[in-house]
């Protein structure tokens, strides 16, 4: 966001992860053990959200803010897997902590008085109380157990069904159940109907943005509640083309959006909406291997939705997708991907002129084991260097950036 803001700002972000798994098989029944550790510190300075000479001159350094964050997560799960009859039950129990502190903030400007043009404060100086980008200290704790039972009618007909249970202090307590009903219809053809239920918690940004560049933010916003049904089917049409298609229909509720609001700086805040989304889509999608060493995949997805401030209204409703993957007898590995989005609305009341639709070809190239342990990886993103840009936020005129002409260079080494 920073960099597109302000394309010479930088942003620095390190992170470090570890993730530890252990399984163990007793009898009829597995036991698996998961914990992780992330570490991450991100910062950005002397971004500027607007630039020199802004605001008729108000502004002669332009609008600068600088910011760092440091957040550590710790998660643990344990699941164990029984079979018992024609059931094979699956119970699981895990906690997760997060902590981050806002390590500096610092700005040249001001809100007063709700207005949305920042006033002008001197040089850049530490926080300011009530300005600041976000709070300054989380500390979040959550828990949750699940439930789940596969049970087999016949050889062709299956029932699975489960239950998650989460705890978390700001929201308490959300259940969410699941229920799906598989059927092998013939030797090539599996049918699936699902129906289940989901929460979607409220952003850092959604719970404490200062309303400066983004909507006003709010700590008591409840989680989103969507209930969806979905009709899968999955054909082999040959042992080289397999056919996937995928029918949903949604209903959201609770769902988080930005809403006018007189009292917030730029005019809006984030709040959940009374009214329901209702959406429905489709994705269909091809596998064709015409030899052994080259696969293609192709398809399309299409969604459609009815909400109002929402930042689902500005989702795309057409997303075409290409991929093609050539193995050499070598084993050099040539990935190419092209995927497309359109037909993307503004949201209710943005005057705008209409967002551009964008396709994205991205080139991949994978070396063979070197020295038996090693693969290289050479990635241009955005071969072609196309303008795509996403609808983040109606204050920003031109739109964000995404998706820059890049090649990254990736080594693989197993020990």
């Amino acid at each position: 966001m920073v960099q597109s803001i302000d394309p010479q700002g930088k942003a620095n972000l390190t992170r470090f992860a570890t993730d530890v798994r252990y399984s163990n098989k007793i009898s009829r029944s597995v036991m698996d053990v998961h914990l992780t550790y992330n570490h991450e510190e991100a910062s950005f300075d002397d971004a500027y959200f607007l630039p020199p000479g802004a605001l008729g001159g108000l502004f002669t350094d332009g609008v600068l803010q600088s910011y760092g964050l440091t957040g550590q997560e710790l998660t643990a799960e344990l699941i164990t897997r029984l079979v018992l009859g024609k059931h094979n039950v699956e119970l699981g129990i895990g906690s997760r902590r997060g902590i981050a502190n806002n390590d500096y903030d610092r700005c040249n400007y001001v809100v007063q008085n709700g207005s949305p043009i920042p006033v002008p404060a001197g040089p850049v100086q530490d926080y300011i109380d009530g300005d600041a980008l976000f709070v300054r200290e989380y500390n979040k704790s959550d828990a949750h157990i699940l439930l789940r039972d596969q049970y087999t009618f016949t050889h062709d007909l299956a029932l699975d069904a489960g239950l998650r249970i989460d705890y978390n202090g700001d929201y308490g307590t959300v259940v969410n159940p699941r229920l799906g009903l598989e059927w092998m219809a013939g030797q090539y053809a599996d049918i699936t109907l699902l129906y289940g239920e989901s929460s979607i918690l409220p952003t850092v940004i959604q719970q404490s943005s200062n309303g400066l560049f983004t909507a006003l933010g709010d700590g008591n916003l409840k989680p989103a509640e969507m209930r969806m049904v979905e009709l899968a089917i999955n054909q082999t049409i040959t042992p080289a083309l397999a056919l996937d298609a995928n029918i949903f229909s949604y209903r959201q509720s609770d769902d988080i959006g930005a809403i006018p609001d007189s009292d917030s700086p730029n005019g809006s805040r984030f709040a959940n909406l009374s009214s329901n989304e209702v959406g429905h889509g489709l994705k269909l999608l091809s596998n064709w291997q015409p030899s052994s060493p080259w696969s293609v995949s192709a398809g399309v997805a299409f969604q459609r939705n009815t909400t109002v401030y929402s930042d689902n209204e500005t989702a795309p409703h057409w997303q075409p997708y290409l991929e093609s993957t050539y193995q050499t007898l070598s084993d050099w590995t040539t990935n190419i991907s092209v995927f497309g989005v359109s037909q993307r609305d503004r949201r209710d009341g943005d005057l705008r002129a209409d967002i551009d639709n964008y396709t994205i070809t991205n080139v991949a190239i994978q070396s063979p084991r070197l020295f038996e342990k090693t693969q290289i990886t050479l990635d241009i993103q955005n071969v072609f260097d196309v303008d795509a840009r996403e609808d983040v936020a109606t204050e920003i005129e031109n739109d964000v950036p995404v998706w820059p002409q890049r090649v990254l260079i990736g080594i693989n080494s197993t020990f």
